[in-house]
């Protein structure tokens, strides 16, 4: 009996009957070259290390020196990537992208009601003039809060959807002041 006649490999390739580890990509470079060229957006050393189960450290800085993939810092950390231009550019964009997200506030339920509430009391207020009030009722707020609870709940359209306070809150050449909603159907 063989390993391919007993082997349950999962559907990335990797079976773990017990504490050995087994690929059908190959041997350890050839798997995480593997996962490195198949991933989205690249990958770090600690998501590798973590699917393997494996430390990858030595094993990513072979493949790197022979060139058969690349590493780039994108953030906090170095991100292994495609050798091949065209799948490196789409995975460095795809890693940007999810970086530029996770650096977005993320406000808190809290933050949401003490807005929400602030809007249902005075739907005509000025960004500003929400921020203030929140905070004077006890709730931290910061602009950049306030934008992403309206981004999130798409707030710019529903509350300040009218040409005459987006023009207010803008300035008349705007690209939200083209959005014409009437605030009282909301």
């Amino acid at each position: 009996m063989t390993i391919a006649d007993v082997a349950e490999f999962d559907a990335r390739g990797l079976w773990v009957p017990s504490t050995a580890r087994f690929s059908n990509h190959g041997n350890l470079k050839q798997t995480i070259n593997y996962f490195v060229d198949d991933s989205p957006r690249g990958m770090t050393q600690e998501e590798l290390a973590t699917l393997l189960g494996v430390r990858t450290h030595n094993t990513l800085w072979a493949l790197v020196r022979k060139k058969r993939i690349r590493r780039q810092r994108l953030g906090p950390t170095f991100v292994y990537l495609s050798r091949r231009p065209s799948i490196r550019r789409e995975q460095v964009g795809r890693r940007e992208s999810v970086l530029a997200e996770l650096q977005k506030p993320r406000p808190t339920s809290r933050q949401v009601i003490a807005t929400l509430l602030e809007l249902i009391k005075d739907p005509q207020s000025l960004r500003e003039q929400l921020v203030f009030r929140c905070q004077r009722s006890g709730v931290s707020m910061s602009r950049d809060e306030l934008d992403a609870i309206c981004e999130r709940y798409d707030l710019d359209k529903k509350i300040w959807g009218s040409v005459a306070v987006c023009e207010r809150l803008y300035g008349p050449s705007h690209k939200h002041c083209n959005i014409a909603i009437d605030s009282t159907k909301i």
